[in-house]
């Protein structure tokens, strides 16, 4: 809370006096904001006071003087602010891609990392409702830990795999890309959509006699 109204004095000068004039001014606006404010963490007060001075500079009159509402709304970054769809919109679009990652054209590279740490064997393979929703609040969290890398570091991807991917796939790893498509391509073959659940594949798999049934 201290924090957030430092940085807002600090940005505003002898400009912040003309908001809050006194301790009672601003200590009714730290009561009346204090549960929105309480939510934010500094890296995020931080961006968003970067933001602000840059909004500063390109629009100075409606930035004249501290807005405590507009401060906070830029401290939240929200996914369509970066050109990523909606949290609903891009969890239908990694279920319904579950089961080719790598092939489909993601409409963010955002979207394909959540989904990509959330697990894509599990979300194919998800068998009732419980799971989904496990499942789809997970998402979430690694969506938005998404939205926040790029608000505060400008990157999508994790630190990690910015590393792996200046690094040249081993022979191995390699052939296990290689082969776990092609076990994909002989599933849907044989009638096993890579995304019917484990039940359904079950019973296919026992249908053609690679599963005996329980007795």
């Amino acid at each position: 809370m201290n924090y957030f109204f430092f940085r807002l004095k600090r940005t505003y000068g002898a400009d912040y006096k003309v908001k809050f004039p006194n301790d009672r001014t601003e200590d009714t606006a730290k009561a009346e904001w204090h549960d929105q404010i309480a939510q934010l963490t500094r890296p995020q007060i931080d961006a968003g006071f970067v933001r602000m001075r840059q909004l500063m500079t390109e629009e100075p009159e409606k930035w004249r003087f501290p807005n405590v509402a507009k401060a906070i709304h830029l401290c939240k970054p929200r996914p369509e602010d970066y050109g990523m769809p909606p949290v609903d919109r891009a969890w239908r679009e990694v279920e319904e891609h579950s089961h080719e990652p790598l092939e489909h054209n993601w409409s963010h590279r955002g979207v394909y990392i959540a989904g990509h740490y959330t697990g894509w064997f599990d979300i194919r393979n998800e068998e009732n409702r419980f799971e989904r929703q496990t499942l789809k609040k997970k998402f979430i969290v690694e969506y938005h830990r998404v939205v926040m890398r790029i608000f505060t570091t400008g990157q999508t991807e994790p630190a990690q795999a910015l590393e792996h991917q200046q690094t040249t796939l081993s022979e191995a790893e390699k052939s296990n890309r290689y082969h776990e498509r092609e076990l994909e391509q002989t599933m849907i073959r044989q009638g096993i959509h890579p995304r019917a659940g484990r039940n359904k594949s079950r019973e296919r798999l026992q249908s053609l006699g690679f599963l005996l049934k329980k007795s």
